[in-house]
């Protein structure tokens, strides 16, 4: 009896020993399940958080595991980012020094197409202005900025498309970055004083973390906001604008991206992000819930909604437009966003030569020039107005 209590014992100790072994498929988030399960590529790209001064080793020993895996540059301690096969994603999840592994999402601009061609009213005449933005800097990170007249005060610009960070001149393909900061900055001189933004006086520091496309890594935006910290004092940072994101896959207390924004507001910066542009049904515009994107789940982020003012400037009309996405968020149930905005029909400067100009034809209201006059809609536009 006493061999069998003691057999029954042993039993009982392996199976709670077991039970109790940390789970590897709990350290990944939904996305990279999912793609483990589907696989739809060969690798994927993955932010993997170790625990203090273990990147090294943690590298060390993915690239044993499978010797065809790349590194890009982080610039987040003890935050690896890595393109894995599946072998080499399970050995990370199974490594005792792996925290959690977050994939490196494509973030995208915010914005939508033109939508419909309404009467067209300054910015400032929906907003009316009392103070100019004067010895305020702010980090627009996006598809860049294009200089011109409109942008006199973008005083850098430095690119992290690649991972780290270039000084480059102003340079915007996409033009989204451009439409953005106009909305903060413009002074109007493309559209003989009309579309000035709310702050001209505001100086603008241009981070490009999108390409040509309006898309990047999650990793070069971290890698952006990063810099900015770093640089807060040198370059006058103190704010920063986030028209862009990506779809949550896991708490936001193990984002990486949101990691980064709770960063950049522990060392004073304001962070504006868009809330997102999923917010109801295309067709029938019945809204939805739970559509806040990543990083507007970040609890310390100002987010932004989009208002529809109906191109008037009386507030009786004014109605949150019905992509602007709703909370609460995935996950852990924010109260998301903070504030709506003006986002519907938002006119701003645009490269000619750029993919949004190209692309969304019908929204250009001039096209004189290197610089037209657009018009978008979106999260992102009321971001920028914030």
């Amino acid at each position: 009896m006493r061999t069998v209590t003691a057999a029954l014992v042993l039993l009982m100790g392996a199976l709670w020993a077991f039970s109790n072994r940390p789970n590897p498929s709990s350290k990944v988030d939904r996305a990279l399940r999912d793609w483990i399960q589907h696989p739809t590529t060969t690798s994927i790209r993955a932010l993997i958080k170790v625990v203090p001064a273990a990147g090294p080793r943690v590298s060390r020993r993915l690239h044993r595991s499978e010797s065809t895996t790349d590194f890009f540059p982080s610039t987040t301690p003890d935050l690896v980012v890595a393109e894995l096969s599946a072998t080499a994603l399970r050995a990370a999840a199974r490594d005792p020094e792996v925290i959690n592994i977050s994939t490196d999402a494509r973030v995208k601009s915010l914005s939508t197409s033109y939508l419909s061609q309404d009467v067209l009213l300054a910015t400032e005449a929906l907003l009316p202005r009392t103070y100019a933005g004067e010895n305020i800097g702010v980090a627009v990170i996006d598809s860049g900025v294009l200089p011109s007249g409109d942008a006199k005060y973008v005083v850098v610009t430095y690119d992290f498309t690649a991972g780290g960070a270039t000084k480059v001149d102003g340079q915007d393909p996409f033009g989204h970055g451009t439409h953005v900061s106009g909305l903060i900055a413009s002074t109007g001189a493309t559209s003989n004083d009309l579309y000035e933004g709310i702050a001209p006086a505001t100086r603008l520091i241009a981070l490009r973390a999108l390409d040509q496309n309006g898309s990047g890594y999650t990793s070069n935006v971290i890698n952006a906001i990063n810099f900015a910290v770093a640089n807060k004092s040198n370059l006058g940072i103190d704010i920063i604008n986030l028209s862009l994101g990506h779809p949550i896959y896991e708490p936001a207390f193990n984002d990486p991206l949101v990691a980064a924004v709770e960063k950049a507001v522990a060392a004073g910066i304001v962070v504006v992000a868009s809330a997102g542009n999923f917010g109801g049904d295309p067709s029938t515009h019945v809204p939805g819930y739970g559509g806040i994107t990543s990083p507007g789940n970040a609890p310390d982020a100002i987010t932004v909604g989009a208002l529809d003012t109906f191109q008037t400037v009386t507030r009786g009309d004014d109605v949150v437009a019905w992509y602007s996405s709703r909370g609460p968020t995935w996950y852990n149930g924010f109260q998301k966003p903070d504030l709506v905005a003006p986002g519907s029909h938002m006119v701003s400067d645009v490269p000619t030569s750029s993919t949004l100009a190209k692309s969304y034809p019908g929204g250009l209201i001039r096209t004189d020039g290197p610089i037209a006059l657009m018009k978008l809609s979106g999260t992102s536009m009321a971001a920028g107005v914030v």
